[in-house]
C-alpha cells in the first residue's frame, strides 16, 4: 500500500482500456476520495481533460489528517468512468500517515514534502473495460 505524509501531496495516474486492452479516451471520468475508517468523503470531483492517461493530483488538503488521534489513516480512490456505453470502477488504498508536532490541515508548507518516492499498481475490470491506476508520491 502506498504511503502519503499527512499535508504532501501525490499523483494519481490513470490510464484506461478497452476489453481488447487498446488504450481509449473515455467519454466522462469523475473521482472520489472517501476516509476508509469512517466513509466520509473528502472530495468528489469531476476530470474535465480526458486523455487515454490522465493524473490527478491529490493535493496536500486532500492528504490531511482527519482525526489527530490517528497514526494514520486510510483513504480509497474511486475511480468512475464511462466508454461506449460501458462503465468502469476501481480502487486504490493508500495510507496517509499522522506526522508527530504537525496538526491535521495544518497549512504550513514547509511540512509539506514527502521523504520518500514510490509506485504502485491496481488493475481492475468492469463491464469489458478496464484501466490502471498507478499512484506516485514524489518529494
Amino acid at each position: 500500500m502506498d504511503t502519503v505524509n499527512e499535508n504532501s501531496s501525490a499523483i494519481a495516474e490513470v490510464a484506461f482500456f478497452n476489453e481488447n486492452g487498446s488504450a481509449i479516451t473515455p467519454t466522462s471520468a469523475s473521482y472520489q476520495l472517501i476516509t476508509k475508517f469512517t466513509g466520509a468523503t473528502r472530495k468528489s470531483a469531476s476530470i474535465g481533460s480526458l486523455a487515454e492517461t490522465i493524473n490527478i493530483e491529490l493535493t496536500s488538503v486532500d492528504n490531511i489528517i482527519e482525526d489527530a488521534n490517528n497514526r494514520y489513516e486510510i483513504v480509497t480512490l474511486i475511480v468512475t468512468f464511462q466508454y461506449d456505453g460501458k462503465i468502469g470502477i476501481t480502487t486504490l488504498d493508500y495510507k496517509i500517515v499522522n506526522l508527530p508536532g504537525l496538526a491535521g490541515g495544518s497549512s504550513s508548507s514547509s511540512s509539506r514534502s514527502s521523504s520518500s518516492s514510490s509506485s504502485s499498481s491496481l488493475s481492475s475490470s468492469s463491464s469489458s473495460s478496464s484501466f490502471s491506476i498507478s499512484l506516485s508520491i514524489t518529494p
